[in-house]
């Protein structure tokens, strides 16, 4: 019996709008069944945790990254302990149906690829009227 896929939400238009680019129309964001055992049996103590900040990274992204040549597409987040550490969450445009689909958790050295800040709005802040 196939398992599904879970999903962690979709591509935001924001993010898109962010890197300037046209992404292909399924934006769903998921991980594979197989990925998910392979997380579990490396970290069995932490996985759940990381896959918690996938979500964030997805639902909350601070920076992305999009390479057309391998249509990939990076979350990055910035993390501070004992220093900075940026994690990557890079989701490939594959399989079939074609789709997004989590292939590498990763720290990072800050990216050499074309990377953009996603500016969020502040909850409570409102412009200054002129």
């Amino acid at each position: 019996m196939d398992q599904q896929p879970i999903s962690f939400g979709r591509i935001k238009s924001r993010v898109e709008t962010a890197l300037g680019v046209s992404l292909p129309t399924n934006r769903a964001l998921v991980a594979e069944a197989d990925f998910l055992d392979a997380l579990a049996s490396r970290h069995p103590e932490d996985y759940l945790r990381i896959l918690e900040h996938v979500v964030l990274a997805v639902e909350q992204p601070q920076y992305v990254g999009f390479s057309e040549a391998t249509m990939s597409l990076t979350y990055y987040r910035l993390y501070y302990k004992e220093g900075f550490l940026v994690m990557g969450f890079t989701f490939l445009y594959s399989g079939f149906p074609r789709r997004w689909v989590l292939s590498s958790i990763r720290k990072h050295p800050i990216p050499e690829q074309k990377v953009v800040e996603i500016k969020t709005a502040q909850p409570g802040r409102k412009k200054a009227k002129s």
